[in-house]
């Protein structure tokens, strides 16, 4: 991700994702998984960013999408579209430790990493993906 993409609104510094970005980078995703040989029967998105994510996994590799924690299962593979501080992927490492984590990013300064992601992001820049309000 080039930080010529970054753009500035109302003085942040913004990285849009579009729906074609979205499909790039989701198929990086999908060749780390493949890669790493990542096994899962089930997806988990952690509310509400990974439910795009688990979504497009749950079609990629043909699993079931499961919409309560309550069903997670040791072999469900938790989606979410982004690691940034990192205290959201702690929560679900303490309450499941034996479940692989998937995102389509991680932050540099994260406290916490997944097990596979597609693009590490460097700068401070907000991630807007196109499923969230302008």
């Amino acid at each position: 991700m080039s930080q010529s993409l970054v753009q500035k609104r109302d003085g942040q510094e913004l990285l849009p994702i579009s729906w074609n970005n979205l499909q790039f980078i989701t198929d990086e995703l999908i060749k780390t998984i493949e890669r790493k040989q990542i096994k899962f029967n089930s997806v988990y998105p952690i509310p509400r960013g990974g439910l795009m994510v688990a979504l497009m996994l749950s079609h990629k590799f043909d699993v079931p999408l499961l919409m309560r924690e309550d069903d997670i299962c040791k072999d469900c593979l938790i989606c979410d579209d982004i690691v940034d501080s990192g205290k959201t992927l702690e929560y679900y490492r303490r309450k499941f430790p034996k479940n692989n984590v998937a995102t389509l990013h991680v932050r540099s300064t994260a406290s916490s990493k997944p097990d596979v992601w597609a693009f590490e992001i460097m700068n401070t820049s907000w991630v807007h993906y196109p499923w969230e309000k302008r």
